[in-house]
């Protein structure tokens, strides 16, 4: 179970990406399931590659393409992990659903942001919280995106950048583009990603959207000008023959050190490989 005990993005779908990749590289079968959140399917459905993000939601089809993993998504987690289960996967990750206690788990990771911490320490609306801080006492492994604690600390890092709808990858330190863009987010924090193209070099004129909306045809018109780099989550939404010159910043997730390692343990995973 990978979820967080704040409002707003903490990160956990790259978590969640990073935890299936490094499963899978131990020679583990893993699925994933997920309530496919901005997506408007009333039932429990697989995702596949090719599926409508409007259907099963942009996060899940995010999971699906890129880890090849089995995603099951539905409003009713205990009947997706049920589909999930069906496959025999040697793991279920739940993606989100903390607070979801109709939902048995086995092991608790819960995402945070090490800036922004936990607020004023108030549960909503008058805080950010889902839950009271005691609920940490009761977790198996905290992540802290860019904290200090070698046992928490989570960094995430730019991999390379992919066009949209193709093959192609550039690397991110000269990736040839020019440094003015056009910068597209439609997730939580979008101020996070334009601070990483910066950070990269890059100077871009941001484009922010509300967390999972998809851009009209007006605003894609309105992006012709530059060369347009978007959020993986955003490009799962964008058609390859959108008609921009539109890439995508891959991101990867670093764990603390011997992390896997000390779940695979809690969880009592044979590892098959390493």
């Amino acid at each position: 179970m990978v979820g967080n005990i704040t409002a707003g993005g903490t990160g956990k779908t790259p978590v969640v990406i990073g935890l299936v990749t490094a499963l899978q590289n131990l020679g583990l079968t893993v699925a994933v399931i997920s309530r496919g959140y901005g997506g408007s399917s009333q039932g429990v459905l697989r995702v596949y590659a090719d599926s409508d993000p409007a259907v099963v939601g942009d996060e899940a089809l995010l999971v699906a393409r890129r880890t090849g993993a089995i995603v099951c998504v539905g409003r009713d987690r205990a009947a997706a992990a049920a589909l999930a289960a069906d496959t025999k996967p040697d793991v279920i990750i739940s993606d989100d659903g903390l607070q979801h206690y109709g939902l048995a788990r086995d092991l608790e990771i819960v995402t945070m942001d090490a800036q922004e911490g936990f607020g004023n320490g108030h549960r909503l609306p008058v805080g950010p919280l889902r839950e009271p801080l005691a609920r940490l006492g009761n977790i198996d492994f905290l992540l802290a995106r860019g904290g200090q604690d070698p046992l928490s600390a989570t960094r995430y890092e730019a991999v390379a950048l992919r066009r949209l709808g193709g093959e192609e990858r550039r690397p991110v330190d000269n990736p040839g583009l020019g440094p003015k863009v056009h910068a597209l987010a439609a997730i939580a924090r979008p101020g996070r990603f334009f601070t990483a193209l910066r950070g990269l070099g890059f100077d871009p004129v941001e484009h922010p959207l509300p967390d999972h909306q998809s851009p009209d045809a007006v605003h894609l018109s309105a992006l012709q000008s530059l060369p347009l780099i978007v959020t993986e989550k955003d490009a799962v939404k964008l058609a390859a023959d959108c008609h921009l010159d539109a890439w995508v910043l891959e991101m990867g997730v670093v764990f603390p050190d011997g992390f896997i390692a000390e779940l695979c343990r809690r969880a009592e995973l044979e590892v098959r490989s390493s």
